[in-house]
């Protein structure tokens, strides 16, 4: 399966600043897998490897061209960073690691190659990283990756560089199991290789990430780390017609909620607390459709008024709107 082009890739901008930025501070990286847009949004996440040693100088380099830290907690060696390009109208989502379970990080990123226009690893080493990912990370179900291994299993790639030697025989098993059944035969396996290759103390470390995402949601309900957008307005259709559109340019996914009913205060209570809530469950921008009253609830986040007076604003304009309250929250 050929890699999608960059330039063909929503937010292929900030993708190709997030690279040069890191060039420039030193940081060598590579595109572990092939990016995937989401469907029917302008969002983009990219799984990016640099060496241990440069995961301090990140912030420092990325920030200057644009992205915002996210946080992170219980993600092990994770950092993820947020960009928004308002030229192309798409979101970046940078998911970065300096650790790869049962490989050499440093040894990939030395023999990383130029492909269609982006640094990834050397060919054989990026089957065998996905097949690794599907089995450790993925618990056997490849998903997207099906149809990568299976063309793999006719060739099975030899382990990546740093891969242990006494798991061989289990590695060859595995890419036996792929060409016999296909993927959906490696979720059996994925337990027994995770084990062999995190180790004695990997249930202290999935309980240690478990305990940090629980503090993390709790934080959140506290303070919640995204923005919210309020379309306000007498009519009711005329709202709904107007987010429909704007909901179609931001790019980015949201979690949408509307106004049971128009009323009194009790009702601007009852959508306050709605907002409130989808925003504590799904850690995406919250989008509102709100009477006057409603809205004069909500005051926390962005507003635009359908009955004030001058033009509305643009999909492109409300998103950089939100990117800015997001970035804000972040920092």
């Amino acid at each position: 399966m050929r890699a999608p082009a960059v330039s063909r890739l929503p937010a292929a901008k900030p993708l190709d600043e997030a690279l040069r930025a890191l060039e420039a501070a030193d940081v060598p990286a590579l595109v572990l897998r092939d990016p995937e847009p989401e469907p029917e949004v302008r969002f983009l996440e990219v799984d990016l490897l640099v060496p241990k040693r440069a995961r301090r100088r990140l912030r420092g380099a990325l920030e200057p061209a644009g992205f915002a830290a996210l946080r992170a907690w219980g993600h092990g060696s994770h950092l993820f960073f947020l960009a928004y390009s308002p030229a192309e109208r798409a979101w970046l989502k940078l998911d970065v690691v300096t650790e790869l379970p049962g490989a050499d990080a440093d040894a990939v990123l030395a023999g990383r190659q130029i492909r269609a226009g982006l640094p990834r690893p050397a060919e054989g080493v990026e089957e065998a990283l996905v097949l690794i990912h599907v089995l450790v990370d993925k618990d056997g179900q490849p998903g997207r990756h099906t149809e990568r291994l299976r063309q793999a299993a006719g060739r099975p790639p030899p382990p990546p560089p740093g891969f242990p030697a006494r798991l061989e025989e289990q590695w060859a098993d595995a890419w036996r199991a792929v060409a016999r059944s296909g993927p959906g035969a490696l979720e059996p396996l994925a337990t027994p290789m995770r084990r062999a290759l995190e180790g004695r103390y990997a249930p202290l470390r999935a309980g240690g990430a478990r305990l940090a995402r629980r503090a993390y949601y709790l934080r959140r309900a506290v303070r919640p780390a995204v923005p919210s957008l309020v379309v306000s307005g007498a009519d009711r259709q005329r709202r709904s017609s107007f987010t429909d559109r704007l909901v179609g340019e931001i790019g980015h996914p949201v979690t949408r909620v509307r106004q049971p009913r128009e009323g009194g205060a009790l009702e601007a209570l009852r959508l306050r607390l709605m907002t409130e809530r989808a925003r504590r469950r799904h850690g995406l921008p919250v989008v509102v459709e709100a009477s006057a009253r409603g809205a004069r609830w909500l005051r926390d986040g962005a507003t635009v008024d359908l009955d004030g007076p001058g033009a509305h604003p643009s999909g492109p304009e409300v998103a950089a709107a939100l990117w800015t309250l997001w970035a804000r929250r972040l920092s």
